[in-house]
């Protein structure tokens, strides 16, 4: 059932944030155009997952030194918007299926996967909210990623907890976002949009959660922070890098107690 042919209705959609999203679509990949730092942002995140998932434990031991250590993992993104994740990804192997509630976006995934390398065959896109996903998929991934997707979200307690449902007990959940600080809105909401580095209306301070707050929220649902780092947004060289400092945004590992 579609809420105004854009979005797949669900209590965490947001038609605001649905209609922001179809304008970006058509610039979803264009590196140099206003969406460009996406993926700026996904190219420093995508290392520190990897990393992370190396440390974990999850590693089939025959694949772990491997060009493709994720081979054998079941991974869900959700939200994964026109799939810069889900193909940065995908080099690494596993078997990943990528969500989203937006019919534009996601058709800016399927058709940007026909044009990338053909080897690229790993990846599985579907129009449906993790509310629905969950009911037929609890417990099937090993990772579960939510990439800058909680900040664009009201109801962030029924988005966790139905991401948390699809993940195995022991498995690891990755979730990247904007910090709830005076230093984010103003650099983030306020300067980047002005400046133009970020599109405008792309960020409200209101949904931003930090670090802290986000921690509470995912020890409702049995999942223990395990690593997080900071990521840092320069305005004047337009570059993301990661750190110790949390107050603008971070990506943050969580493991599902068994």
């Amino acid at each position: 059932q579609m809420a105004n042919k854009l979005v797949v209705e669900c209590p965490s959609a947001d038609l605001k944030e649905a209609a922001h999203f179809k304008k970006m679509s058509s610039v979803w990949w264009d590196l140099k155009g206003e969406y460009h730092g996406q993926y700026l942002y996904d190219s420093n995140v995508v290392p520190y997952m990897v990393e992370e998932i190396i440390n974990s434990g999850l590693l089939d031991i025959k694949y772990a030194e491997s060009e493709k250590p994720f081979t054998g993992l079941k991974i869900l993104e959700v939200g994964c918007g026109g799939g810069i994740m889900c193909e940065m990804l995908s080099k690494y192997g596993g078997d990943i299926t990528g969500i989203d509630i937006n019919s534009y976006v996601l058709e800016v995934a399927k058709e940007h996967l026909k044009s990338a390398d053909p080897k690229i065959t790993n990846i599985n896109y579907i129009l449906q909210s993790a509310e629905e996903h969950c009911l037929s998929n609890a417990e099937k991934y090993d990772l579960v990623v939510l990439n800058t997707v909680i900040q664009h979200v009201v109801e962030k307690d029924v988005l966790l907890k139905s991401c948390v449902r699809c993940l195995k007990p022991g498995g690891s959940i990755f979730i990247s976002g904007f910090s709830q600080t005076w230093i984010a809105w103003f650099l983030l909401e306020i300067l980047a949009e002005w400046w133009g580095t970020l599109p405008k209306g792309n960020s409200e301070w209101r949904k931003f959660i930090s670090i802290g707050d986000l921690e509470n929220m995912m020890k409702w649902y049995k999942c223990k922070l395990i690593a997080s780092k900071g990521i840092y947004h320069n305005l004047f060289t337009d570059t993301w890098t990661m750190g110790r400092c949390h107050s603008m945004s971070y990506a943050a590992r969580f493991v599902k107690q068994e």
